[in-house]
């Protein structure tokens, strides 16, 4: 072999080696997503987002028929997926992903998801709300759980999604109200917002329920282990990327939603 196309060679060998890392560093982080329960738990977030932009009292449900009319909510989740991988794709080293790809394949980390894929299902709704004094009634289960919950995160992004979408919302209807409104600027720290203290404790408290009904064919060493997993770096940097991948692809969605619902309020009202 010439001196020449061994140069070419080695040349050709360091541009595609990265290209094909990343891309397997891609697939690796899409296994993680089906591994973890989350691509099969995005698919709930059209109905979830409907129901938080509720939940935030500024909106009919006339008007949010208007966003949804003009908004295809199917594409929600891939949206928010794609947001997800990004965040996961920078957040995450080698070694991270090798940690989860443990966890996800062991026997408790299969377990777990299961039971976290089966709660999320919307038909299971009915059945939580109908255990919920047995399920709140001990104390120390009440408290594992909220140390679960902290570790995750998972109160911390539902109250920034809902100040939010309260916030996005509430912006569009003024929008549509006023033409003098120009900026369109939408911050989730806005201190604008007006919004009762119990807010964060009620949102707790629904994430409580909601953790505790996922978790109650659970015993005690099982969620000991399962809290170790989340203190681990791996586990740490896996959950902080993936809620700001979600809060990211949600912000966006929310977005959308909220100038679709002012463009269809300023076209109805001319």
């Amino acid at each position: 072999m010439s001196i020449a196309r061994t140069v070419r060679l080695v040349i050709l060998s360091l541009i595609l080696l990265p290209s094909l890392a990343m891309a397997d560093k891609a697939a690796d982080i899409k296994q993680l997503l089906d591994q973890s329960g989350f691509s099969a738990q995005v698919q709930s977030l059209p109905a979830l987002i409907r129901t938080e932009i509720r939940y935030s009292g500024e909106i009919t449900d006339d008007n949010l028929d208007l966003i949804l009319g003009r908004t295809d909510s199917q594409a929600l989740p891939t949206q928010v997926e794609t947001a997800v991988e990004k965040h996961l794709f920078h957040a995450l080293g080698s070694k991270d992903i090798a940690t989860l790809h443990k966890w996800y394949q062991s026997d408790i980390g299969q377990r777990i998801t299961r039971e976290e894929v089966q709660a999320g299902d919307s038909s299971q709704m009915e059945a939580m709300l109908t255990q919920k004094e047995s399920l709140l009634a001990d104390p120390k289960r009440v408290k594992r759980i909220q140390m679960l919950d902290q570790l995750t995160g998972t109160t911390d992004t539902a109250l920034a999604l809902h100040r939010y979408s309260s916030s996005a919302v509430k912006q569009a209807l003024q929008q549509a109200l006023s033409a003098q409104t120009s900026d369109n600027t939408k911050d989730v720290n806005s201190p604008a917002i007006a919004e009762p203290a119990d807010t964060r404790a009620a949102i707790e408290q629904r994430v409580t329920l909601a953790f505790l009904y996922a978790y109650r064919n659970l015993d005690d060493d099982t969620l000991s282990r399962y809290e170790a997993h989340l203190k681990s770096p791996a586990a740490r940097h896996f959950n902080n990327a993936l809620h700001g991948g979600l809060s990211t692809g949600v912000r966006t969605i929310i977005d959308n939603w909220a100038d679709e619902l002012a463009a269809a309020l300023t076209e109805t009202s001319n």
